[in-house]
């Protein structure tokens, strides 16, 4: 006979939320009363206890809670609805949906999650297991579970509390916001016009066009275009509303775009393209415009990725980028342990001289 697993918690972040299907149809309502449910839940469930459990009886234990809540909410749903409610909240708590909600509140899941990678590598007997893109702690956390940690560097963008674009500039120093300002007027002195699409305002035909674009981007380089037209068209029916396509028209033709990833509190830069060359719409379109949009929707920061020592002078920043590493090998693990050791020794020393090279007035950065 196990203990209750229904216990009073602190609460998570407002950011926790469950899982939307895009193709079920349900409506608002449904979504706003599953994320009600869904956080009174995270609110009280014992994690660790729950993973103590056997799938079936993991799921009978959360059904049973989420009744519990549905109660003393005094929810009015249909059975079918209710039962839809169930399944939906049950898959998205046992990883067949998001577990943010899960690991920012409970340093024993994260690690329960980490010790449990490990394992089923092993037992798969599969070469390796990674965590890519975790937080600081989240890495403490993986290196104390046996997994190496790494540290690359990619450039942010960092939102300070700006009130407008104007203010990020005077945060730099005189000549940088002179530079970046005669940059900024003759990007946009091109002969057109710069557009932000998101959501509905996406058209098939703004694909077509960025799909020619991110084919030209393509065969520039060495590499080949990865992605399908079905791609986008694929993104546009389930994530439109998380994308910002930017584009530059002339007479009315989109001639160059920036596409965009947006999440709770940032705005991920992936894709750019042309049809028409012209001076700086590059970089307008691709890092001015973001910040643009960042500090107009509040956001915390832009990532622009790695790679492009032309994005400091747009105020970009460079920032450590951590990830965990376990390959199945003694010798192997040995190496790599090794490298990695000197590796963040050389990346830490790379991030300190880049940072030199940012516009900003010296001393004038807060964290």
């Amino acid at each position: 006979q196990s203990a209750p697993v229904l216990q009073p918690r602190p609460p998570v972040p407002p950011a926790a939320k469950p899982i939307r299907a895009a193709d079920e149809g349900r409506s608002e309502d449904y979504y706003q009363i599953k994320t009600t449910i869904f956080n009174a839940l995270i609110d009280t469930i014992d994690l660790a206890q729950l993973a103590q459990l056997d799938p079936d009886s993991a799921r009978e234990e959360i059904r049973d809670i989420v009744n519990e809540i549905i109660s003393i909410k005094a929810v009015v749903m249909s059975i079918a609805e209710q039962e839809h409610l169930l399944q939906d909240i049950c898959n998205d708590v046992l990883g067949y949906g998001p577990l943010e909600p899960l690991l920012a509140r409970d340093d024993m899941a994260r690690a329960a999650l980490l010790d449990g990678m490990m394992q089923v590598a092993g037992r798969l007997d599969v070469s390796g297991t990674h965590v890519t893109f975790c937080t600081e702690a989240e890495a403490a956390l993986g290196a104390a579970a046996g997994f190496l940690p790494r540290i690359t560097q990619q450039y942010h963008w960092l939102n300070r509390g700006y009130a407008s674009y104007d203010d990020f500039l005077g945060a730099l120093s005189s000549r940088k916001r002179k530079d970046l300002r005669k940059e900024r007027a003759r990007a946009q002195g091109f002969g057109g016009t710069i557009r932000h699409l998101s959501g509905d305002d996406l058209r098939p035909h703004h694909w077509d066009a960025f799909w020619e674009f991110y084919q030209d981007t393509g065969a520039r380089k060495w590499g080949q275009p990865y992605l399908t037209r079905a791609f986008f068209d694929r993104i546009h029916e389930t994530m439109r509303d998380d994308i910002l396509l930017v584009l530059a028209e002339a007479d009315g033709m989109p001639i160059a775009g920036a596409l965009n990833f947006l999440g709770p509190d940032a705005i991920y830069g992936r894709y750019w393209g042309c049809a028409e060359d012209h001076a700086f719409l590059h970089f307008e379109l691709c890092y001015h415009q973001a910040i643009d949009h960042a500090i107009a929707h509040g956001l915390a920061r832009v990532e622009a990725g790695a790679q492009g020592d032309h994005k400091l002078a747009r105020g970009y920043e460079p920032v450590p980028i951590h990830s965990l590493h376990w390959v199945r090998d003694p010798g192997f693990l040995r190496a790599l342990e090794g490298y990695l050791r000197h590796e963040r020794d050389a990346m830490g020393a790379e991030i300190e001289a880049l940072a030199e090279f940012t516009p900003f007035r010296k001393g004038d950065l807060s964290p």
